[in-house]
């Protein structure tokens, strides 16, 4: 049995999935599994990766066509197959080190944690196929990159974005995985959410952090990310409301969560800015205010959310 899963979920990335595929198989660790899930791919995808996989004859590699379920659907797909000691997810689009396996693997055997995190370099493409870094790096505190966190430590770090909720940034034991599943009704956050649904199941769990990186995550211009609908934007805010009520029960967790649910509702209101005439951006900022006062939040946060609001329609 290989001691290292690879879940890779695949979908309609013709134009990209060959460095995916490149930089798997120069990976330097051989006891892995690469699993590649296509969920309906209705592009050349599909063709890509099998002409490639016919050439290489890596064994490491196993694909599968399923039909169309989403992200989620197909991570968890993957699950379903796996049977190692370790789990890693990684995006059809992005780029790894040669050396990403192996070090992740004996990152968490030395550090003897069920979940190691790692810093992601980000980068976005712009201009054809031209790579630029992103002005935001995930980088972690590094007074946390000797310490052994626990289940508190790591939902505080997760409330306050010290760790990110990106499935591509971190290592895990498979067992915790046993009951926990991504889930299908969101496309938007649902990495976040299986994660706070990980942490929040296992009461002993211990993590760590590494600030390491060997993954660039790749922001693309015609990703979800960058072609959100105002529908999309409430989806962040629903997802964010379902994971403190599902997973939180410390009031400063909670409070932590309140001011980032808030804060997300911020960023609506600079999208509204650019694309809602001023009556509509008012019922935005009524929003905002209304719900600022039924959460259970610092004064200073209600004071800075209010001020916001007021900067924001005043601008417009």
């Amino acid at each position: 049995m290989n001691n290292v899963t690879v879940i890779v979920p695949i979908y309609n990335i013709e134009h990209y999935v060959m460095g995916m595929l490149r930089d798997l198989h120069n990976q330097t660790y051989a006891s892995a599994t690469f699993l590649l899930i296509d969920d309906g791919s209705t592009d050349r995808t599909g063709l890509k990766i099998k002409n490639f996989l016919k050439i290489i004859q890596d064994s490491r590699f196993q694909y599968y066509f399923k039909e169309h379920g989403g992200v989620s659907d197909a991570r968890n797909f993957g699950l379903d197959l796996t049977t190692s000691k370790y789990v890693i997810f990684l995006d059809g689009d992005d780029r790894i080190c040669p050396t990403l396996v192996e070090s992740y693997v004996f990152s968490i055997e030395n550090s003897e944690s069920d979940i190691e995190f790692f810093k992601l370099e980000k980068y976005k493409i712009e201009r054809g196929n031209v790579i630029f870094p992103e002005e935001s790096q995930l980088v972690y505190p590094d007074y946390k990159s000797d310490e052994i966190l626990r289940q508190k430590n790591i939902l505080n770090m997760l409330v306050k974005s010290e760790i990110y909720g990106h499935s591509v940034a971190y290592i895990s034991r498979t067992c915790l995985w046993e009951r926990i599943r991504f889930p299908k009704q969101y496309y938007l956050l649902e990495d976040l959410y299986a994660l706070f649904n990980l942490i929040g199941e296992h009461r002993q769990i211990v993590g760590k952090v590494n600030n390491i990186s060997k993954c660039y995550y790749i922001s693309r211009p015609d990703s979800v990310i960058h072609s959100m609908s105002w529908s999309d934007l409430y989806e962040t805010i629903v997802v964010q409301k379902k994971i403190r009520d599902d997973f939180l029960s410390d009031k400063n967790h909670i409070k932590r969560m309140n001011a980032l649910i808030l804060r997300t509702r911020l960023g609506h209101l600079i999208k509204a800015k650019k694309e809602l005439n001023y009556n509509q951006k008012k019922r935005v900022m009524r929003l905002i205010v209304k719900e600022s006062m039924t959460m259970n939040l610092t004064l200073r946060t209600r004071i800075f959310i209010l001020l916001s609001c007021l900067l924001r329609t005043k601008e417009s």
